[in-house]
């Protein structure tokens, strides 16, 4: 069963929103394709964030770990792309938090 490991992240992030009384709940790393189809089949959202001039080089840069996700299949299924271009890691969770504020209240009215 190839979906093993995504659909049972998917389900504690569910799990987790009901016990915690959040309306959200963050996967911070899905790089395959079928972890972004399990997010999306569960209602979610994918955010995808960019930082030009990242990520492994050579063989390793190759992996599927590294290449799947930017695929045209894969970005289709973005709802949001942020761009860390030159942040901080505070810098770049302020702005997510800002974003996830703005799109919550989007929805509550």
């Amino acid at each position: 069963y190839t979906d093993v490991w995504a659909v049972l992240g998917v389900r504690k992030a569910i799990e987790w929103c009901a016990v915690s009384a959040s309306e959200v709940a963050v996967i911070t790393d899905a790089r395959f394709l079928n972890e972004l189809r399990c997010v999306k089949a569960a209602g979610g959202e994918v955010w995808r964030i960019v930082r030009p001039g990242t990520g492994l080089q050579g063989a390793a840069g190759q992996h599927p770990s590294e290449t799947e996700h930017e695929t045209e299949e894969a970005l289709a299924l973005v709802d949001r792309t942020v761009d860390n271009q030159g942040r901080s890691i505070q810098q770049l969770e302020a702005i997510v938090m800002r974003l996830l504020h703005d799109a919550r209240a989007s929805t509550v009215r």
